[in-house]
């Protein structure tokens, strides 16, 4: 579909909810496959797009749903119950497919004018980079991009490079659209969590971008780049670093739901070894540590909800949502993901010893959640920091805000 045909109509928040709820039984049946060949399978690739899940944030105008963030987390959320590393993949390339609405039309339509289904994968900064501006786009002498999740899968990347002159100075940070085949992937995932969702690295040598496909974070960061869609698809208005957040965080609440669900399953009348515990779920401290486990991911649902809503309402009239409030909002999913880890944790504490066997999928919760808060995004230490800075009336010390 191009922009001259019509528009499809977008299902429901409650449609996508239930598709997402159908496909979560079948992914869970798949998590330890995924775990063990460090991959999707093509069924759950095939199940993902008939239930439209890889459409979730491409631009109405080539057939996809452009959801708005508050629907977009109970999406996320309930799909993530399944296989934690199939729905971070859905996640990340939902988060590309919505950084690619803020490029130019023209390389919009080169991603999904054939293909509205296309799968992307983003990195927004590059660890290793050279890159020069030259004629008609840029030229990449060489970047590595680390933690590539989902780019084994995908037709497109969208990854960020830092431009310096030929003297090393740097110039701007640009998101570039690559085409996938044009990357080289290195067999470098071998991790105790997250194991399929393939989060390689990926590497550009000798490689143009011409200036369609590019886009300066610094402008974007500042609002003096917009997107080419307007407020009726405000997924594409708003501020760019909570709302990169926001498309990861739900899988934390998910993971979470799923790891409660399979506790209480298991713990109805588990004798505790050891002990004349005959029913480990009518024990009183498995009871209150299962009602504290249940607060901690309501708070991390309110805490992303809350964030969606105010990111939402700042894109939903196209005016600028100030820097604290950005960084609360950031923050917020980074809280409910902690939050999101230590209820896993308390539960994967009472499982016994049991839980540590590898066809259990007590522990890939308590692996997968765990390594989820070891994003550079999420990662509480530097995120706590930040909300303390402003509160304390200093400066964010970073960018990315």
């Amino acid at each position: 579909m191009t922009v001259a045909e019509s528009v499809p109509v977008v299902p429901s928040r409650d449609e996508l909810v239930n598709r997402a709820a159908e496909l979560m039984t079948k992914l869970a049946g798949r998590q330890a496959e995924v775990d063990a060949t460090r991959r999707i399978p093509q069924e759950s690739l095939d199940e993902l797009r008939e239930a439209g899940m890889f459409r979730l944030s491409v631009p109405r105008d080539y057939g996809g749903y452009a959801l708005d963030l508050p629907a977009y987390v109970d999406v996320m959320a309930e799909l993530s119950k399944g296989c934690p590393s199939t729905a971070w993949v859905v996640s990340i390339h939902n988060s590309a497919a919505g950084e690619a609405g803020i490029f130019s039309r023209q390389a919009q339509d080169e991603v999904f004018g054939a293909n509205p289904d296309a799968r992307l994968a983003s990195v927004p900064q590059a660890k290793v980079a050279s890159a020069r501006p030259v004629e008609g786009g840029l030229h990449i002498e060489h970047a590595k991009w680390f933690f590539n999740s989902g780019v084994t899968i995908a037709d497109w990347a969208v990854n960020g490079v830092p431009v310096t002159d030929d003297d090393g100075n740097l110039l701007d940070l640009v998101m570039c659209l690559i085409p996938a085949a044009e990357l080289t992937l290195n067999d470098d995932w071998h991790t105790i969590g997250m194991r399929g969702t393939q989060s390689v690295s990926s590497e550009a040598r000798d490689l143009f971008v011409p200036a369609h496909r590019t886009v300066s974070s610094l402008a974007v960061l500042t609002r003096e780049h917009c997107s080419p869609h307007g407020l009726d698809q405000r997924l594409y208005h708003g501020a760019q670093v909570p709302t990169l957040a926001l498309f990861v965080a739900p899988n934390g609440i998910g993971m979470a739901e799923a790891a409660l669900a399979r506790f209480t399953q298991k713990a109805q009348g588990r004798p505790v070894v050891y002990t004349t515990i005959e029913n480990q779920a009518a024990d009183a401290l498995v009871q209150s540590s299962v009602g504290e486990a249940r607060m901690k991911i309501d708070a991390a649902r309110e805490l992303t909800k809350r964030a969606a809503a105010e990111v939402d309402r700042y894109a939903a009239t196209g005016s600028e949502m100030p820097v604290a409030e950005r960084i609360r909002a950031r923050v917020q999913c980074s809280y409910a993901l902690k939050l999101s880890w230590e209820a896993v944790d308390l539960l994967y504490s009472l499982s016994g010893g049991s839980a540590i066997a590898e066809f259990e999928p007590m522990q890939r919760y308590w692996r997968d959640v765990k390594t989820a808060t070891l994003h550079g995004l999420f990662a509480p230490s530097t995120t706590l920091e930040l909300q303390g800075r402003v509160e304390l009336g200093f400066e964010a010390n970073t960018l990315f805000v």
